[in-house]
């Protein structure tokens, strides 16, 4: 692993100095910051919580072999305080919570042309296989961050992999990956997951996408599920998506379904670049919880969004509590 590791770097590197092939992007960092303030309602007392991610990143692509070769390097760091510990949620309201860390995030090489991607490296598997485009501008995680029930490796402990997908027609398309996680299951190491996923584009706005994953816990039982989720757009300017997803065999402490839906409408009152959403979403298991979520993005600038954002979470873990969540989420971008 060591020297896997040491080879990958070096290439990274080396690509940022010199390289013999013609350079497809001339600015190739990047720098995100993202500021939550909630005030979370619980036993009709507010409590305050702030907490704030940076992430720097480089990307720089490389006309290579009939493609785009890319290597991605994203480094993040999270101070604050985690929010889910005092809402005592299940699925985190905001994307962002973690504990405190500094730490390389996607670091992976890719290459890609009209119908092929190719990505080696430290991988976020929910990005590859179940990140929905409209429905990335929510703040709870069950919505963009861990979709499925089963948690694949993703923000904030991604990990190494190979992923590929493949369009074969203009309708039809298939994605694999394979990964290893640290600990998938208590007790356990390295642990392989396999993931496959079979895409149909209905047309050019409508994208179903389903697909299985599998991995042997610490005692090489096989654990699996399935997830489905179908998105698009619904009419002019309203977007919408939901997704269904369940193990086939689980733990005791595992989550054993979720589903969700929502819809987004971009330039509400005529104001362009503004979006508005509101969306459901369910998780079934021990730790039942029900999270509806309504959001209003406000671009002051170029480099500068503000997002105000409500919540109400309903869970077991704290019974006959309703938790009124209320966000505002400053985004910043260099």
């Amino acid at each position: 692993m060591f020297k896997f590791c040491y080879i990958f770097y070096s290439i990274i590197l080396s690509s940022l100095f010199v390289s013999p092939f013609s350079l497809a992007n001339v600015t190739p960092f990047g720098l995100e910051v993202i500021y939550d303030t909630s005030r979370i309602k619980i036993h009709n007392h507010y409590q305050q919580v702030s907490r704030a991610l940076a992430i720097g990143h480089f990307e720089k692509k490389i006309d290579f072999w009939g493609g785009e070769l890319t290597p991605q390097l994203t480094y993040s760091i999270f101070r604050g305080k985690n929010g889910s510990d005092v809402a005592q949620d299940v699925l985190g309201f905001s994307n962002i919570d973690a504990e405190h860390f500094s730490a390389w995030q996607e670091v992976n090489i890719n290459w890609q042309n009209e119908t092929t991607l190719i990505l080696v490296g430290q991988l976020d598997a929910n990005a590859n296989f179940v990140s929905l485009e409209h429905a990335g501008q929510f703040i709870n995680a069950s919505f963009g961050l861990t979709p499925t029930a089963f948690p694949l490796p993703t923000y904030p402990d991604m990990e190494y992999g190979v992923y590929a997908e493949h369009k074969i027609s203009s309708n039809l398309g298939f994605s694999v990956g394979y990964y290893r996680p640290d600990e998938v299951f208590d007790n356990a190491e390295q642990l392989p997951l396999w993931v496959a996923a079979v895409c149909l584009y209905c047309n050019d706005n409508i994208k179903v996408n389903s697909g299985y994953w599998r991995v042997k816990n610490s005692h090489a039982q096989a654990i699996g599920g399935y997830f489905t989720y179908v998105e698009g757009n619904i009419y002019k300017k309203l977007h919408g998506f939901t997704l269904v997803s369940f193990n086939n065999q689980l733990q005791s402490e595992d989550i054993k379904k979720h589903i969700k839906f929502g819809m987004t409408y971009d330039a509400p009152f005529s104001f362009e670049n503004h979006q508005m959403g509101m969306a459901y979403s369910k998780v079934f298991g021990p730790d039942n919880e029900t999270v509806i979520e309504a959001f209003y993005l406000l671009p002051i600038n170029t480099y500068l969004n503000v997002q105000p954002d409500i919540q109400w979470v309903n869970n077991h873990i704290t019974p006959n509590i309703d938790n009124l969540i209320l966000t505002l989420r400053v985004q910043f971008y260099l």
